[in-house]
């Protein structure tokens, strides 16, 4: 029953401390569309940005929390360590060259698993991303007049797991009725279909120190279910397996549950809609701050808080 219902990884929240660093990095550099800008909804004083393609769909969604006083974190084992996005082969040396270009780092492309050619770099936080060329992503990624669509990025491809084993969270995969699709060296694929988009990777045989949560490091991954229904026939699915999860909430643009497996590792399941549309123009998603009903009221307040940011 799980295995039906889960469409796709959805999206993936991070913390980052500086808002305008981040908006330069993921919307100018990367070409990412920022199609979203709102506030933390237990932090009102703080903005949450979302960024995907142009409609903002599961599946292309980076979510980050804006704390400025935010400590560097540290990714070590116990932690989701990662952010991977899937580009063409054909993109390779356009996104050499414009990572040249904006002076960020980077490694050289390197051959990896199957038909995987990856770039690694850094952003302004520090927290880790591959581009992930490959031929076998049909999305069409978001187009302005820097970066075609052949060139842009198509969206998640996958989420990457540092962990001593693979056994407990393995076996949590396989609950959700994720198959293992590949196993090559130290790193066990799961997913539910043999797509990108749709990959979580364990990396096991990570003894070192554990990762400390912080600006440059992820909070939670999400996978896609298609509605409200869903989430209440997983939520009972997963209490007779004995976890402890929160109620369903409504995060305006999807609702959406959260479960802690037995590594302390935070899952979350959301919903496909109503989508970043549900509160502004398509053609202007991103644009404003967009706030929820109940804190309308003092948008003057907020505004007044939050930092200015200036869009791409």
């Amino acid at each position: 029953m799980i295995e039906n219902m889960l469409l796709g990884l959805h999206h993936i929240t991070a913390v980052t401390s500086d808002a305008q660093k981040n908006i330069s990095f993921y919307a100018s550099t990367l070409g990412l569309r920022l199609v979203k800008q709102t506030i933390n909804y237990d932090d009102p004083e703080s903005y949450r940005l979302y960024y995907g393609d142009e409609t903002g769909s599961p599946g292309s969604i980076l979510s980050f929390r804006v704390f400025p006083q935010a400590k560097e974190g540290a990714v070590g084992r116990g932690q989701f360590a990662t952010i991977t996005l899937s580009i063409s082969m054909d993109a390779i040396d356009f996104w050499v060259d414009r990572l040249t270009q904006y002076k960020v780092p980077f490694k050289d492309p390197q051959q990896r698993a199957r038909d995987e050619v990856v770039i690694y770099l850094e952003d302004p936080d520090g927290l880790g991303i591959e581009l992930i060329a490959n031929e076998r992503d049909r999305r069409t990624g978001y187009a302005h007049a820097e970066i075609s669509t052949p060139m842009a990025i198509k969206g998640l491809y996958s989420v990457e797991i540092w962990l001593p084993t693979f056994f407990k969270t393995g076996t949590f995969m396989e609950m959700l009725g994720m198959k293992l699709i590949e196993e090559k060296s130290q790193t066990r694929r799961y997913a539910h279909r043999d797509v990108p988009g749709a990959y979580t990777d364990v990396t096991w045989g990570k003894d070192g120190a554990v990762g400390m949560t912080g600006a440059g490091t992820i909070e939670y991954m999400a996978w896609t279910v298609k509605e409200e229904s869903d989430l209440h026939l997983l939520q009972g699915a997963l209490r007779t397996k004995g976890l402890e999860m929160t109620a369903i909430r409504q995060w305006t643009y999807y609702k959406a549950f959260s479960v802690k497996n037995s590594e302390g590792l935070v899952f979350t399941f959301a919903t496909e809609g109503p989508g970043f549309a549900v509160d502004e123009d398509q053609n202007q998603l991103g644009q404003k701050l967009s706030l929820p009903m109940w804190e309308e009221f003092r948008r003057a307040s907020l505004e007044a808080v939050l930092p200015p940011i200036q869009l791409p």
